[in-house]
């Protein structure tokens, strides 16, 4: 990394900034030790998902519903437009 913050070339600032967004994004990610032989850690593995996917809901989902809504909406607006 100290290496990478010395150069200062546009592929140095690249491979900086590269390293930086992969550091952020691995931060934020959930690992759970599961074995494949044994099967030991399979209840640890499905409460993780159910944990991500009760965030997905709260966060992705959320605002998702809310673009598909204001589109729906747009387009109704529009479709009464070209009718009047």
């Amino acid at each position: 990394r100290d290496a990478l913050q010395e150069e200062k070339s546009y592929m140095g600032t690249l491979a900086t900034s590269m390293a930086l967004m992969l550091e952020e994004f691995y931060a934020g990610l959930t690992s759970v030790g599961l074995s494949a032989r044994t099967g030991e850690g399979v209840d640890d593995f499905f409460d993780a998902v159910q944990r991500a996917a009760a965030e997905y809901d709260e966060t992705y989902g959320a605002e998702l519903a809310a673009r598909k809504k204001a589109a729906a909406e747009a387009e109704a607006a529009r479709r009464r437009g070209d009718l009047g």
